[in-house]
């Protein structure tokens, strides 16, 4: 697009696509950061350091099956935590995602600010 001589000053939304769904943790600076994005910088090069983590978690992961289960124990079983939501606790699910970021690792939920599924 920078190569097309887009107006990217004219642009006042992003988004993005894919089949990979997964989770995003943002630092707590990422919001000013989003806030402060030139057009004539890579976004690669403003939002470096705006990610709580250098990878996420996609979709295909399965780390999380101990937490799901014991999410559904608490919920009643499988058919009870399934009438919640919609479904039951899937390894995919950015609740059993997060709590398994913050078991692993105890600064998780000082780091990240907000956690959205794309």
């Amino acid at each position: 697009m920078k190569s097309a001589a887009v107006p990217f000053e004219k642009i006042v939304t992003l988004s993005g696509s894919g089949q990979q769904h997964g989770s995003v943790y943002w630092k707590k600076n990422a919001l000013s950061s989003l806030r402060s994005l030139n057009a004539k910088l890579s976004l690669e090069e403003q939002l470096q350091g705006s990610f709580s983590f250098p990878d996420s978690p996609i979709w295909m992961d399965s780390s999380t099956t101990k937490q799901c289960r014991l999410l559904e124990d608490k919920l009643g079983g499988p058919q009870a935590t399934a009438e919640i939501p919609g479904a039951r606790a899937d390894e995919r699910f950015t609740a059993v995602q997060s709590q398994t970021r913050a078991q692993q690792d105890a600064t998780t939920p000082k780091r990240a600010q907000n956690r959205r599924k794309p």
